[in-house]
């Protein structure tokens, strides 16, 4: 994500951990106010309850502390931890609160919500950031990136003729490697259809909220107005 992660990560004297913790009854809810609130003043991202459930979910899976914090010595011991591409994402997440680097909770909701709602270029431009710590990807490594992808013994027996497809398309000049202006580029030249159908991200799935508005139509209620701490009697507009 590169450069990106300036959209998504919250300075320590803004994260909303600061009023509310885990063992609150209002850590969900503040954190879905939180969330919709940072960003940009005209563009607003609302997040509903619902996801914000599912990603509280997922989060404790990657063994967060009481705090609601996975610190970058936990990251160490998740089993995802020996893939390359994972820990550049859960680096992407990283910040230093204190004196330790960790994801907060937060900054985990933002990042996904940004993976989930931005445009079609910095999706591709991130990541091709993340294929090679934003550097451009030689050929080699990106023969490693293919032996991960097809797993299957008969298909690793393309492996040359499909990385030769696609450094004849993305290196027409016999560069060596893959830039990121390149990658974009001929990325676009995918079928749209194709193309949004292997880069969508859904935090909540399309089959989950039409059930979840069948069976509790109350989180889809248009508007409801909530009051952030520390921001006085100001109230925000939330959207479910």
């Amino acid at each position: 994500m590169g450069n990106y992660t300036s959209e998504f990560i919250v300075p320590e004297r803004e994260a909303v951990s600061k009023h509310t913790h885990p063992s609150q009854p209002n850590w969900i809810t503040l954190h879905a106010v939180a969330t919709e609130c940072k960003y940009n003043i005209h563009v607003y991202k609302f997040i509903s309850i619902a996801e914000v459930e599912r990603l509280w979910a997922r989060f404790r899976q990657m063994k967060c502390n009481s705090d609601g914090e996975v610190t970058e010595s936990n990251i160490a011991q998740l089993r995802i931890h020996s893939d390359a591409f994972a820990r550049n994402i859960m680096k992407r997440m990283l910040a230093t609160y204190g004196r330790e680097k960790k994801i907060t909770f937060e900054n985990y909701i933002r990042a996904l919500k940004w993976v989930e709602t931005a445009d079609m270029d910095k999706k591709l431009r991130a990541i091709h950031r993340l294929l090679n710590n934003a550097q451009p990807v030689p050929r080699a490594m990106f023969v490693k990136i293919l032996e991960r992808i097809y797993i299957n013994p008969e298909d690793r027996k393309d492996l040359d003729r499909v990385s030769q497809t696609f450094f004849d398309m993305m290196d027409p000049d016999n560069k060596g490697y893959i830039d990121e202006e390149s990658f974009a580029r001929v990325m676009f030249n995918v079928p749209s259809e194709t193309l949004e159908q292997v880069i969508d991200f859904q935090i909540l799935p399309n089959y989950m909220k039409e059930r979840l508005h069948q069976n509790l139509p109350e989180f889809f209620t248009p508007k409801e107005t909530l009051t952030v701490p520390g921001q006085g009697d100001k109230s925000l507009i939330i959207k479910y």
